[in-house]
């Protein structure tokens, strides 16, 4: 699952022209930066531990020691937070963005404009402690997600009382 997002932001990184940083938050903070030009997936070292990848228009300003002063240094950036995923779980993804710039906004709008063509929206959330279940349709996921929530796996949201269901659950609510 984590490979399909890889992917994707691969593809946003060659459509755009930006650069990209890979970071990993555990155990240290590290991160590696990629030009517009080079490739994310075949060159970087930290991909399989990856937590976040941000993209900037420009080359990122300076080494960062955490995620946070690394936005304070790079205010423009388009952010992608990459869940994790086993066989019985996949973690919620999300995408954002801060910028003040015309032109960062609109990069990074045909970013979402990408996403929004490359995965379906709406999710059933169920609540672990009642089984009631509601329809949220802004909530994304891409096809394999979908296949996998139809073979059992849960898609967990960033608030782990509830999970994730494509398709209406088969019990009552």
């Amino acid at each position: 699952m984590r490979s399909e997002l890889f992917d994707m932001a691969r593809r946003w990184h060659l459509y755009l022209g930006c650069w990209a940083t890979v970071m990993v938050f555990f155990p240290n903070f590290r991160i590696e930066k990629f030009s517009p030009e080079e490739d994310i997936i075949s060159g970087s070292r930290l991909l399989n531990c990856a937590r976040r990848i941000c993209f900037t228009l420009d080359e990122p300003i300076g080494e960062a020691e955490s995620p946070y002063v690394f936005l304070e240094k790079n205010p423009d950036s388009l952010v992608f937070d990459i869940g994790d995923s086993n066989p019985n779980v996949i973690r919620e993804s999300a995408l954002g963005m801060k910028t003040n710039t015309s032109d960062a906004l609109n990069k990074w709008k045909c970013i979402f404009k990408l996403l929004r063509s490359e995965t379906s929206s709406g999710v059933f959330m169920v609540s672990r402690k009642t089984g009631q279940y509601a329809f949220y349709k802004n909530l994304r996921y891409t096809p394999s997600a979908a296949e996998a929530s139809k073979n059992g796996v849960e898609l967990l949201s960033l608030a782990p009382a509830v999970f994730g269901v494509v398709g209406k659950p088969e019990w009552p609510a």
